[in-house]
């Protein structure tokens, strides 16, 4: 076990537990992925490119004839390695001039329904903490548009990409480098918005957060025994205020504002329907339709809910469930997936017959995000290249080998059939057939809870007024390809709309509006949970669900 340390221009070394010997490459790679940089290249051409060289100290392996052939002496005296020909013995640093991308997310750009603004001083901040990503806006009291906007990776995914990884972490003895980790980058978070808006830190009046309920027990450094197993019981629900400068009980907590600063962490329903779903809720206002309508979080842990409005007598519900998708839907986890940020894959059509890639921040591609994966996979069922079980269908025709209808190359190497979904000179990016293995047991987890939801109340999916898609993945979604892969059902089609980042709408609104605290404390506490765990119903659409078809 070592670490490697990689520094980087104007912000804070990143630090990141490697098991060693290992790929330099690997390890490099993997730091920005956690960390939400773009690497200076994910693809290696076995020291013959020379793009991947960095000046790295350390234990480190012995210099390899294609660095003697790349690099000159000098170079070599002063540090400069290929990675790609480097391993890692023990601890290690990197000397690098990087930057953290901006990250894509999308908010409504004001609050609506505010009927009486909350009354603190000077400006305020809503976070929106998710097991991927961190996000905040900055207002200034009584105003309903945000003066500027925050978004950074979360750095606890050095210690996994899921809840329960965490979890573990923390049960292992790592609970206060998860709790640093948290802190100091929600601290980074308040000083670049205030930058971005022109004003001063010691300026916060009111910080307003909403997270899963795992992220709020790792934020506040609660023993999280109770979450841990069976039956799942979170021993802490909150909806309370802490001060900034005592968030974990040790009078530790946020450097940036003042101590004293009221720091407000939205109430939970259970161990995994956190406080992000309750503030999803709020911000969309759904108890106030008047026929059912549903939410789905388009994330790791893939919180759903269906409200049923009050009818013949009977009492209004709010039903939630929630089924462990895994990371695929945010890139995570993926051969060549990365996050929502520049650099990213979001959207692939076809256009005259080739495969047209749209690239957030119009650059060179660097990976897929969800949405990327997506329509990759949709783009492979409608060329053919891809049956509904998710295997690769190779043409061996020589006559015929390349079909008008093939939009993608697909080659065995690396002893595994991989599509490249993009390829210029040594930048390849593709899919593997783990990687559609990983997609579809995020899609059948998410579609088995929907219907398990739907079923409880006798309903079917064109009872179903509204499908709010929230999260992430949902900003470039593209439903008829969803549908097409069997992401949702075909009764869904016409009635799917997005809501980007409600959690953090439903955090602005706590910060920003009087009564909306009290409301999102009625939503957590009139919620009911449906438990997945052990249930038949689930594993049968679960495994129904695993096929990439349409479906009713």
């Amino acid at each position: 076990m070592a670490f490697l340390t990689i520094h980087l221009k104007n912000k804070t070394p990143l630090k990141v537990q490697i098991d060693v010997p290992c790929s330099a490459f690997s390890a490099y790679n993997k730091a920005c992925d956690l960390h939400g940089l773009i690497p200076k290249t994910k693809y290696c051409a076995n020291g013959s490119c020379g793009k991947c060289s960095v000046r790295i100290f350390g234990n480190l392996s012995k210099v390899t004839d294609a660095e003697l052939k790349n690099i000159s002496q000098q170079d070599l005296n002063d540090g400069i390695r290929l990675l790609c020909q480097t391993t890692i013995l023990g601890n290690a640093e990197i000397f690098a001039d990087y930057s953290v991308e901006n990250m894509q997310i999308e908010v409504n750009g004001y609050i609506n329904h505010i009927t009486e603004f909350a009354d603190y001083k000077g400006f305020g901040i809503a976070l929106d903490i998710g097991t991927t990503t961190i996000a905040g806006l900055l207002f200034k009291n009584r105003s309903k548009a945000p003066l500027s906007l925050s978004v950074l990776p979360n750095p606890q995914r050095i210690f996994g990409a899921d809840v329960i990884a965490r979890i573990n972490a923390s049960m292992e003895g790592h609970s206060s480098e998860l709790f640093v980790l948290i802190r100091d980058s929600i601290d980074d978070i308040i000083e670049d918005l205030c930058k971005k808006a022109g004003c001063n830190t010691e300026d916060i009046g009111k910080i307003c957060i909403s997270a899963n309920t795992t992220m709020l027990y790792l934020l506040t450094q609660k023993d999280c025994t109770s979450i841990s197993k069976s039956p799942f019981y979170a021993d802490c629900l909150f909806g309370f205020e802490l001060e900034a400068g005592n968030l974990n009980g040790l009078n530790d907590g946020l450097k940036k504002v003042s101590f004293n600063v009221p720091v407000f962490l939205a109430p939970c329903v259970s161990a995994f329907i956190g406080s992000d779903t309750v503030a999803c809720i709020l911000s969309l206002n759904i108890v106030q339709h008047k026929t059912p309508v549903m939410i789905a979080d388009l994330g790791t842990n893939s919180e759903m809910v269906l409200f049923v409005p009050s009818k013949n007598g009977e009492q209004a519900k709010i039903l939630c469930t929630s089924s462990a998708a895994g990371p695929a839907f945010e890139g995570a986890n993926i051969s060549c997936g990365m996050c929502a940020i520049n650099g990213a894959i979001e959207k692939i059509d076809v256009v005259g017959g080739n495969a047209a890639c749209s690239v957030i921040g119009n650059v060179e591609p660097a990976g897929l995000c969800g949405s990327g994966l997506l329509d990759a996979i949709a783009v492979l069922r409608q060329a053919g290249q891809l049956d509904e079980t998710g295997s690769f269908v190779i043409n061996n025709d020589e006559e015929n080998s390349e079909s008008e209808d093939e939009i993608f190359e697909i080659l065995n190497f690396e002893n595994e059939e991989k599509a490249i979904i993009y390829r210029k000179n040594s930048n390849i990016i593709y899919l593997s057939q783990n990687d559609v293995r990983a997609f579809q047991l995020a899609k059948a987890s998410l579609r088995a809870g929907l219907e398990c939801l739907v079923n409880v109340v006798a309903k079917s999916f064109s009872d179903v007024e509204i499908l709010y898609l929230v999260g992430g993945f949902a900003k470039s979604f593209n439903v008829a390809n969803a549908v097409y892969v069997g992401l949702f059902p075909n009764e869904l089609s016409k009635k799917i709309k997005t809501g980007g980042n409600a959690s953090l709408m439903g955090a602005a609104l706590m910060l920003q509006e009087k009564t909306s605290i009290k409301k999102a404390c009625d939503i957590a506490s009139k919620a009911n949970v449906l438990e997945l765990g052990g249930s038949e119903l689930f594993q049968k659409i679960f495994i129904d669900s695993m096929n990439l078809k349409s479906t009713n």
